[in-house]
């Protein structure tokens, strides 16, 4: 499943604890993530969660 997500907040403001994607949709395995940083100066990624 590939989706690209927009992570400028609409009010400009930057945020934490902000999910940016979630699926119910994944089946129980392995799966890889991939990010790209298609655009801006910088990017910061604080972590992942995994709920089973």
């Amino acid at each position: 499943m590939q989706q690209t997500v927009n992570t400028v907040p609409a009010d400009g403001q930057r945020h934490t604890n902000a999910a940016v994607f979630s699926s119910a949709a994944l089946s129980a395995g392995t799966h890889t993530i991939v990010i790209t940083k298609l655009s801006g100066t910088y990017t910061t990624l604080d972590g992942f969660g995994i709920v089973n």
